[in-house]
């Protein structure tokens, strides 16, 4: 059995509860470990500054407060963490990278790839890969 010290870390901020429901189930078959959700901008960022995930998967739409006020933080204070925007809202894709996202995965046609990032990078993490260089993987893939 792996140390849980070498199980990928993932934070979701996510409204919508199948799609939430979703990631939970990919995440834990993938092996990895979700640190928490969040479907409030305000909430997300109180439960970042506290913990520290490898990912973070971020919507644009939330219950309250925009997925960019999150990405915008995460930009500012934090190092070598994978952002990953999974919206059905491509038309701010490139706003995204703006705001400090490392990819983008369209709901209403990537789902699986981003499924299968999460397994990618629960495996390269159960091979003791650091993070910054499966962040650095990640985002030479897509």
């Amino acid at each position: 059995m792996s140390n849980p010290h070498d199980r990928l870390k993932i934070f979701v901020v996510e409204d919508s509860r199948g799609i939430l429901t979703l990631l939970v189930r990919a995440i834990r078959s993938a092996g990895a470990r979700l640190l928490g959700h969040s479907d409030r901008a305000d909430e997300a960022i109180s439960a970042l500054s506290r913990r520290d995930p490898d990912v973070v998967i971020v919507d644009l739409n939330l219950r309250s407060g925009s997925g960019f006020s999150v990405l915008r933080w995460l930009q500012s204070h934090t190092h070598s963490i994978l952002k990953v925007v999974f919206s059905n809202h491509a038309r701010y894709r490139d706003f995204c990278f703006e705001q400090g996202a490392d990819l983008f995965f369209d709901k209403s046609c990537n789902g699986t790839g981003l499924i299968q990032l999460i397994e990618r990078l629960a495996k390269l993490r159960r091979n003791s890969v650091e993070r910054s260089e499966f962040c650095r993987l990640a985002t030479q893939s897509q």
